[in-house]
């Protein structure tokens, strides 16, 4: 099940659903730095380089390493900050079982059967960021074992962000929390 709401009427959040190299299925999440049709404008461009990757890529680091080169090469200047970078969270499920990669995206929640939890947060920085050598150095790629019962689940920061009527964010336990009694 998956659902974005934007907080303007277009936005940088983003979900899809893509055919990994050796044919395993694969969701990815993101979010852009910002709001509006400039964060959705570059997320559009990080879709499409996304997808055209995903079936020629060895690896989801791989995957991400090939985007954040894409996003560079496209960056009007290496020596200045960008203004806008993209966080990307990739989960495969295929013949080496459930993998997890991220790109400085929010860590994934991994809620077992018997209700317990866990936050999964390899390492990764946002890409379009910074250059090819340090953005590799910083890159890891894990595999989840999953059980009957069990739930991953994928999000933003909007969620973990949100407040309650009387103005306390959800944050990620009772994020866990809501999760585990849902």
């Amino acid at each position: 099940y998956a659902i974005s709401i934007p907080a303007y009427d277009v936005g940088g959040d983003y979900y899809d659903f893509s055919t990994l190299w050796d044919g395993s299925p694969m969701i990815a999440i993101g979010d852009v730095s910002g709001k509006g049709i400039s964060a959705s404008l570059y997320m559009a461009e990080t879709k499409g380089v996304v997808q055209a990757l995903a079936p020629v890529m060895a690896s989801m680091s791989e995957l991400l390493e090939g985007t954040n080169g894409a996003l560079l090469h496209n960056s009007p200047s290496l020596t200045s900050l960008r203004r806008s970078f993209v966080t990307l969270g990739l989960l495969s499920f295929g013949k080496k079982g459930v993998r997890y990669a991220r790109a400085g995206h929010t860590p994934l929640l991994h809620v077992r059967a018997d209700g317990a939890y866990r936050f999964l947060q390899p390492l990764g920085m946002a890409v379009g960021l910074i250059r090819q050598a340090i953005f590799v150095e910083a890159l890891d790629e894990i595999s989840i074992d999953v059980l009957p019962g069990d739930v991953l689940m994928l999000f933003s920061d909007g969620i973990t962000d949100a407040r309650d009527p009387d103005g306390n964010p959800v944050g990620y336990d009772r994020l866990a929390g809501y999760v585990r009694e849902n």
